[in-house]
């Protein structure tokens, strides 16, 4: 058959149009974008292992590759995207990421499958579409779920029950649609049945929540240390300050990606550095809250989750170009005053200051240190 050949060669017109993504729009013409292919690679090598273990007919095997693999391509595509789907309304942005995955699904099974047998087409890209859901609703749920208070162990730990919840649903209603069809022959054996198919609702969804979370959870460590997918990972799933509204400045720009992590070659000014600038930091659970005055002086604020704010002695500072000398900033978890080099980066919105701790990020505006405290 035409479609094992593609199969095979581990769907190469996707493998083909993730690069095109990459390539082919600016904000992802970037190193680390590339590094999305880490995780597909991770997927390809690993499918094979509990195909074996639970010693799956081949042809089920190979449905079971292809929806594996189809997910993980139309997955990437959402997160080469997800600067822009995150300027949408979360509503329109799931519809709109669900769309690419299921045009991405249909990609794959036009790739593999050709046009022969549209039984077997239908049955993957059913597979693809309601697996592609549980991802986006399981994310957006977990995502919003934290909004109040970001740390990666709870999102994690909701994204799996999110998911599984996801799961419940969509097999109660295809469970229920056959069971209207069964009872109307078998009355007597309503109570059987509504038993059997109420456990295997429960172990359907573990199952499937586990699948899904388990193909997720490569592109989650990328996004957790990679500053570029950190950036989109906040941008749409999960706010990227977990500051409360209270203490969030609503005047503050909309969110931008940087455009490159690089520091900017245009002329930076004083202008474009003083005031305050903040970024979360989820080991430590705190905001970080920077203010630049224009004598070369700044002021440091520290607001964790719980409301704790700390009042830092703050430090001096200088610019060299595109670059920030910052002397006298305190770190979170130690306490010790130390010298930073940050540099300011170019976004759609403008310049933006690039800088952290143990990693980096684009650093947002605002609050003002008086309005944490």
């Amino acid at each position: 058959m035409p479609w094992k050949w593609y199969y095979h060669a581990g769907g190469a017109p996707l493998w083909l149009l993730t690069v095109v993504l990459v390539v082919a729009f600016k904000e992802n013409r970037r190193r680390q974008a590339w590094l999305i292919f880490l995780p597909l690679a991770l997927l390809a090598l690993l499918w094979r292992m509990p195909v074996r273990l639970l010693a799956i007919p081949e042809e089920t095997a190979e449905w079971f590759g292809m929806i594996v693999m189809s997910c993980g391509m139309a997955w990437a595509a959402v997160w080469l995207r997800a600067h822009r789907l995150a300027r949408w309304p979360k509503a329109v942005a799931f519809i709109l990421a669900w769309a690419l995955m299921l045009a991405i699904g249909g990609i794959a099974c036009l790739s593999h499958l050709g046009l022969e047998n549209w039984g077997d087409w239908l049955s993957i890209f059913s597979g693809h579409a309601i697996c592609s859901a549980g991802l986006l609703l399981g994310m957006a749920m977990a995502g919003r779920s934290c909004r109040h208070g970001f740390r990666r162990g709870r999102f994690m730990g909701r994204l799996y029950l999110w998911t599984a919840l996801a799961a419940a649903l969509a097999l109660s209603a295809l469970f229920t649609v056959a069971a209207v069809f069964l009872v109307l022959g078998a009355r007597e054996m309503l109570a059987q049945m509504f038993v059997m198919m109420s456990i295997q609702v429960v172990m359907g969804s573990l199952f499937f929540a586990t699948a899904l979370f388990l193909l997720n959870l490569p592109f989650l460590v990328l996004a957790f240390n990679s500053p570029f997918y950190r950036e989109r990972f906040h941008a749409l799933f999960c706010p990227e300050s977990p500051l409360t509204a209270e203490l969030v400045d609503d005047a503050s720009p909309r969110y931008a990606p940087p455009l490159s992590t690089d520091p900017t070659n245009k002329p930076v000014s004083v202008a474009d550095v003083v005031g305050p600038w903040r970024f979360y930091l989820d080991e430590a659970t705190s905001t970080v809250v920077v203010d630049f005055h224009a004598d070369g002086t700044f002021a440091q604020t520290i607001a964790s989750n719980r409301g704790e704010v700390k009042e830092c002695p703050g430090g001096t500072w200088r610019l060299e170009g595109p670059l920030i000398q910052l002397s006298g900033y305190v770190t979170t978890k130690e306490g010790i005053a130390e010298t930073r080099t940050w540099w300011m980066v170019d976004t759609s919105e403008g310049p933006a200051v690039f800088g952290g701790e143990t990693t980096f990020f684009r650093m947002l505006r605002g609050p003002q240190p008086n309005d944490v405290a």
